[in-house]
């Protein structure tokens, strides 16, 4: 071949490569999962999860929940939760992290954190 059609090839195939790569990441959601299955197996994942909550505690700049049924951790900044309390059903997308030994779900905007749905 020659070098101009190797050219047109390579460019060709870079761009098509480069959309592809835009669509699978636009489209990707977060795997959805049970309270009951989440692990330490999914540290450093980001996770979808639904459930209602035992109990809220609110201190000066962070929200710390715990599930129903659970031993898993609602935590994060008041700037990134809604308002929250017991009794409440909520759907969370966030990482799974671990401290002190327990769990956590940690969103990262207030927008993953989605009330009574």
């Amino acid at each position: 071949m020659e070098d101009r059609t190797l050219m047109l090839l390579a460019v060709f195939t870079s761009v098509i490569g480069i959309v592809v790569l835009w669509f699978a990441c636009a489209n990707h959601e977060p795997p959805i999962f049970e309270l009951t299955d989440v692990s330490d197996e999914l540290l450093g994942k980001v996770v979808t999860i639904s459930g209602v909550l035992d109990s809220v505690k609110i201190y000066d700049s962070v929200v710390v929940a715990q599930f129903e049924e659970s031993e898993l951790i609602l935590f994060g900044f008041k700037s990134s939760m809604p308002i929250i309390k017991s009794g409440d059903f909520v759907t969370v997308t966030g990482e799974v992290k671990e401290y002190k030994g327990e769990l956590e779900i940690v969103p990262s905007k207030l927008e993953d954190v989605l009330v009574g749905s």
